[in-house]
Order: C-alpha cells, then structure tokens, then sequence
C-alpha cells in the first residue's frame, strides 16, 4: 500500500509515516485521504469563502480535494507523506501532507534533500 520508508514514533499508538508516490498509490488509499482532507476543511472559513455552496454540493467539495492530491502525486518534485495508524493489526491512513523543495533542481541540491516547503498537512483523528 505504501513505500518501504518508515519511521515509527512510539506513544499512545504505533504512528508511522510513508513517503508514497503515484506508484504505489492506489484507489482505496486515495479514496481515504480524499475523506481525511475534506473531513478536516469542512467548516474552515477559507474554503468556506473559496466554496459557499460545499454543504449543497460535497462532491464538489471533495472533487478540489482530488484535483490538489492528485496533482501532487502526480509531481515529482513533490513528496506526499502519509501517517497512519495501526488498529488491530491494521494500518489506518490519519492525515498526509505535501512537501516540495525550494529553489532550483540542480543535483547538488537536490543530493542534501534540504530547503523543503511544506505545501499542506492535513491531519484528522
């Protein structure tokens, strides 16, 4: 379901975060961030003023959602990192977020992996 990458915080639940890309996306994973991202901005004011009418037309709504999550993956500039949960044994996706880097894609700088832009982070639990 995601990329082998994993970091493991430990607490009151195992929290672990992959990196995934268009690759190793899939419908059921995408479906679930869709529900995350539009669970999380349902009321926020600015998306609020960007779509008055979200409450009559949630397809809509979530369709933006898609078009961001979507472009993103599809962009390989940018990394789109996932947490998850595990629940009984399950990993559970929580909330994502987006990075990309800053500054020109030389491959000095891109060997450091620094200067990275946090796009979005959208969590719910």
């Amino acid at each position: 379901m995601a990329s082998s990458t994993s970091t493991l915080v430990s607490g009151k639940s195992d929290i672990a975060l992959k990196i995934i890309t268009q690759r190793n996306a899939n419908p059921k994973l995408t479906n679930r961030l869709l529900e995350v991202a539009t669970a999380a901005f349902w009321d926020d004011q600015t998306f609020g003023w960007r779509y008055p009418t979200r409450h009559e037309y949630p397809t809509h709504h979530r369709h933006m959602f898609w078009r961001y999550l979507g472009n993103e993956l599809l962009d390989p500039t940018v990394w789109v990192v996932v947490a998850y949960l595990t629940e009984n044994g399950v990993e559970v996706p929580v909330g994502y977020s987006t990075w990309q880097r800053r500054g020109p894609e030389t491959p000095e700088a891109v060997k450091g992996r620094d200067s990275w832009l946090q796009t979005s982070i959208i969590i719910i639990l």
